[in-house]
């Protein structure tokens, strides 16, 4: 790339209405092609960057959703036999359920939609083939 003017000579232009020489007008033009030119190239190289950047943050996006899958997948209460999640769906009720139908009567409902088993039988097939099988944890109905 062409050598500009020193800077002394360029503030000396801006500060002035004067004209650059011819030979400054030569090296000025000079440089506004080479400058216009290596813009051009920078621009390109931006550009290329760029798309470089948005393949890379989308295989990343890709990879965080696959990790993510293969945790869940991996996820041990998948494994958990069917009796200990029984145990535990059961353990989501009153313990006492007799006890409190009488003492507080309309206060436990197992067809109310908002607590156990109505809410452990819509997580997954699985866990609501385990809850409707489970009849204990349907035996309390408030009319």
């Amino acid at each position: 790339m062409p050598q500009s003017l020193s800077p002394s000579r360029i503030t000396e232009l801006f500060s002035s209405n004067n004209a650059p020489l011819d030979p400054e007008r030569a090296t000025l033009n000079a440089v506004t092609l080479k400058g216009t030119e290596y813009l051009s190239v920078l621009q390109q190289r931006i550009s290329t960057t760029r798309e470089t950047l948005e393949a890379l943050l989308e295989e990343q996006t890709r990879q965080i959703k696959d990790l993510a899958d293969a945790k869940a997948l991996l996820n041990p209460i998948r494994k958990l036999p069917k009796d200990v999640l029984i145990k535990i769906f059961t353990a989501c009720i009153p313990s006492h359920i007799d006890d409190m139908i009488y003492a507080f009567p309309g206060e436990y409902d197992s067809l109310d939609t908002k607590n156990a088993p109505w809410v452990l039988s819509q997580v997954c097939a699985r866990w609501r083939r385990a809850t409707l099988a489970t009849a204990k944890l349907w035996s309390c109905i408030s009319l």
